[in-house]
C-alpha cells in the first residue's frame, strides 16, 4: 500500500466586507456610476450607468439566481440586453471574460451579469454543460425579456465558459 499523501491545509476566516475586494451581498442596491468616474480603477466612463445589484430571478424549480444589471442611466426607451452567464462571480463592473458595460451601455445596451446556479449567492450546486444550466438559462432569458426596460431582444456573449453556456 502506498504511503498516504500529505496535504497542506490552512483554515481561512469568513469573508469580511471591505477586505480583499469583498463587497458583500448587495441585494437590491441600486446606484449610478457617473460619467467620468472610474469604478474599480477602470477607464473613465463615457456616460452614466445605472447598476442594480443582485436582482433575484426565480427559475422553474424555485431556485433563486442573482444577476447584476447595467443599463444606460439616461434612457427611457426600451433597450436590448446582452447576457453574460458563468460561475466566475460578478462583483464589479466587468465579469471575468464577459462584456464591459462601460463600452456597451453608451451604445444603448443593457449588460446582464448572471451568477449561475451555485455561484456567488445563487442557490444550488454548480452545473457545467448539463441540462440544468440550459433550463436555467432559458428561464433567465425569458425573465429579462419581460422586464419593463427591455425591448425583448436578448443576446449572450463571452468566451470560454461564458461561450460554452450559450
Amino acid at each position: 500500500m502506498p504511503a498516504p499523501v500529505q496535504v497542506a491545509f490552512k483554515r481561512i476566516g469568513e469573508p469580511v466586507v471591505g477586505q480583499n475586494g469583498y463587497l458583500g451581498f448587495l441585494k437590491g442596491k441600486t446606484e449610478v456610476h457617473k460619467a467620468g468616474s472610474r469604478p474599480g480603477n477602470a477607464k473613465a466612463l463615457d456616460s452614466d450607468i445605472l447598476v442594480e445589484h443582485n436582482v433575484e430571478i426565480v427559475v422553474r424549480d424555485g431556485a433563486r439566481l442573482y444577476v447584476d444589471m447595467f443599463r444606460p442611466a439616461d434612457s427611457d426607451e426600451k433597450i436590448p440586453a446582452i447576457l453574460s452567464w458563468s460561475f466566475y462571480g460578478k462583483n464589479g463592473l466587468e465579469k471575468f471574460e464577459g462584456l464591459d458595460p462601460a463600452h456597451w451601455c453608451p451604445h444603448g445596451y443593457a449588460i446582464i451579469s448572471v451568477d449561475s446556479r451555485g455561484a456567488g449567492s445563487s442557490d444550488g450546486q454548480i452545473s457545467v454543460m448539463g441540462t440544468q444550466d440550459a433550463e436555467d438559462g432559458y428561464d433567465v432569458v425569458e425573465a429579462i425579456a419581460k422586464m419593463d426596460w427591455c425591448n425583448g431582444s436578448i443576446g449572450m456573449a463571452g468566451n470560454s465558459a461564458l461561450a460554452i453556456s450559450q
